[in-house]
């Protein structure tokens, strides 16, 4: 699915790639390591993966030490996936994003690029990837959007009671929230709908942000849109 948006020979430092569950992005980026780059992912000092719930600036210092040093075969892979990254952490990213070194690449597995920092996504070749087909999430997308308040927050309990069930991920959920408000930016870009969205994208970037708090906001500011 990668080779479909980049080509091996001209590769960006650094990708950020969204939308699908990371367990499967962490498949096609081994893939495409493998297939395209021609590096051996597993077992190769020069392949660094890393798996958070949220990347911290703690979490960073094995990947800035391998940023750092002379790769031993063509090329360096440094693979980060997670459901949310501090502000801290993410300045840190940028500095090594902002003077990458010879022949280091970045994969980063996010739920939405809107959790990152507009300098760090200026740096960064953002890839959101879908499966081929409707994701089950769209339909709950298409409802929230089209409902008033009473009928947004019997979606919100539905999703927050799937996610308690397990029923959903809670990538699904960010996924979701991802879906809303980009289609809301594509169809309404009045002041009060950026200003929301804008707020959303704050949240997002807390980790200890209330998801229920989030939706009912999206449900109360957002506008309907059919």
């Amino acid at each position: 699915m990668l080779s479909k948006h980049l080509d091996p020979t001209k590769l960006h430092h650094a990708y950020v790639i969204t939308s699908i569950p990371l367990p499967d992005v962490r498949t096609h980026i081994e893939r495409f390591v493998v297939d395209h780059m021609q590096i051996p992912f597993h077992g190769n000092p020069d392949v660094f993966v890393g798996e958070y719930t949220t990347i911290g600036i703690d979490d960073l210092s094995e990947v800035i030490s391998m940023h750092q040093r002379v790769p031993i075969g063509p090329k360096k892979v440094l693979v980060l996936l997670a459901n949310g990254i501090t502000m801290q952490a993410q300045n840190s990213i940028l500095k090594m994003i902002e003077e990458p070194t010879a022949n280091t690449h970045f994969f980063f597995a996010l739920p939405t690029s809107s959790l990152l920092l507009p300098t760090v996504l200026s740096r960064v070749h953002v890839i959101q990837l879908v499966h081929e087909k409707e994701l089950p999430i769209d339909s709950r997308v298409k409802e929230f959007l089209a409902a008033i308040v009473p009928g947004r927050l019997e979606v919100i309990k539905g999703m927050l009671a799937d996610l308690d069930k397990e029923r959903i991920t809670k990538e699904e959920v960010f996924q979701f929230i991802s879906e809303v408000t980009k289609s809301c930016y594509e169809k309404d870009k009045t002041e009060g709908t950026l200003a929301a969205i804008s707020r959303v994208s704050d949240y997002l970037r807390d980790p200890s942000a209330s998801l229920k708090l989030l939706f009912e906001y999206l449900a109360l500011r957002l506008p309907v849109l059919k």
